[in-house]
């Protein structure tokens, strides 16, 4: 299992291995980084994921748009999947609940959350309506951060043209 963890920990610290056009690709690393760097607490490749933690959380934090959320690539308008799972990568860095990127982020999810509680993705990554699983650590309302397919369908939207 250690090999395994190992190879994938080696895998989520090349750069090249990842889209750095594609915010949703580095939200994704940046969990598996904190996940990691928590397996690895003690340690001194611990050290090494948290300083390429900060990294991937520095790109992220300079691509949110002036609304308040982050769109698939750089370039795309915001999505509400795409901004909940930056919400959780950047929560790893523990931010403080009165950090004003957590704040215009969990307002923004908030301003797309549909009358029945659900989100749906705007760059139509999914086909599904959001349903929020848990607040973040860091306090924001429970409307937010941790997402999963909710039960019902919805319409199918069309994956953007242009990456």
């Amino acid at each position: 299992m250690d090999a395994s963890i190992s190879k994938g920990v080696n895998w989520l610290l090349q750069d090249a291995n990842t889209d750095s056009n594609n915010n949703l690709s580095l939200a994704q690393r940046l969990i598996g980084l904190g996940a990691a760097r928590t397996y690895y607490e003690g340690q001194p490749v611990a050290d090494t994921l948290q300083a390429k933690m900060n990294t991937v959380a520095t790109l992220l934090r300079s691509r949110v748009r002036a609304d308040g959320g982050w769109g698939w690539f750089t370039g795309s308008g915001s999505d509400s999947m795409v901004t909940a799972q930056v919400g959780v990568a950047l929560d790893y860095l523990n931010p403080s609940p009165a950090d004003p990127i957590v704040q215009n982020a969990v307002k923004w999810l908030l301003s797309r959350q549909q009358a029945d509680g659900t989100w749906f993705s705007e760059n139509g990554i999914l086909g599904t309506h959001l349903a929020a699983q848990r607040g973040c650590r860091s306090g924001c309302p429970s409307c937010s951060i941790a997402w999963a397919a909710s039960i019902r369908t919805s319409r199918r939207r069309s994956p953007p043209t242009s990456r």
